[in-house]
């Protein structure tokens, strides 16, 4: 497994003409892998041994990244230069994106060998998102990533 830059898997595969099928689904969360989400398969019952490539984008919804991006975005604007995402994220004492974190890592941990079980010769890419939602980091939006890169 390698990272690559955070391009979305289907901008990667146009970019670089591979053939291939896109099973990739809005809000899915890790448990998408192995289990189904509303009416689709597990994404890992799309993959055959003769894969060449799989990329794979993990974690971010599990994780609750776009609601929090846009309740620290609100509350950014309401305080810009203080740190009201932080705050909000740890007002009952505990560290809750830190939490989350935890309770998805074993997940996000297995899928590699699941992956590999599915597709033994496969160059298996993990494709990132956004690693700077907002420019500038006002009002401390930058607690998401901080506290994504302690673990």
């Amino acid at each position: 497994m390698r990272p690559v830059r955070p391009e979305p898997p289907v901008l990667l595969s146009v970019a670089r003409n591979w053939q291939g099928t896109e099973v990739s689904c809005s809000s899915a969360t890790t448990t998408a892998l192995s289990g189904p989400q509303s009416w689709r398969l597990p994404q890992l019952d799309a993959l055959g041994a003769d894969a060449d490539v799989v990329s794979v984008t993990i974690g971010g919804n599990a994780l609750g990244f776009s609601s929090n991006l846009a309740t620290c975005v609100g509350l950014a604007v309401k305080d810009p230069t203080g740190n009201p995402c932080q705050t909000f994220l740890t007002s009952d004492g505990t560290d809750r994106l830190a939490q989350r974190v935890d309770d998805i890592v074993p997940t996000i941990a297995d899928a590699p060998d699941a992956l590999r079980q599915r597709t033994p010769y496969a160059e298996i890419l993990v494709a990132g998102r956004l690693s700077r939602p907002v420019p500038g980091r006002r009002g401390r939006l930058h607690q998401l990533r901080r506290t994504a890169r302690r673990r």
